[in-house]
């Protein structure tokens, strides 16, 4: 998986309350004819297909600054925009349990 432009890193204007990151993605020879959700899975080898999915279709992934739809086939030179919004903070607590170790 080569690319002609690495992923540049932005953050939004209104990144600092919403704590947001965005990728810039210049789609190369080797991604242009893809399906969008696979182009984007390429680069975001950590998230599910699924996951990058619902992100297409809040609107969190743009080409050439407009929406598109996950089987939108990217093209040579477009500029694709996503936004990875934070983690939300767990809510789970520890508990202690008392139990013996056989």
């Amino acid at each position: 998986m080569s690319r002609t432009t690495g992923p540049g890193e932005a953050t939004f204007p209104d990144s600092k309350q919403k704590g947001g990151r965005k990728f810039l993605f210049s789609v190369s020879p080797v991604d242009a004819g893809a399906r969008l959700d696979l182009f984007l899975v390429r680069h975001f080898p950590d998230f599910s297909r699924s996951a990058l999915a619902q992100r297409i279709r809040e609107g969190s992934v743009r080409v050439d600054g407009n929406n598109a739809k996950t089987g939108y086939r990217v093209r040579l030179g477009e500029r694709v925009e996503v936004l990875i919004p934070p983690l939300e903070p767990s809510h789970i607590v520890p508990e202690y349990i008392d139990f013996q170790v056989l």
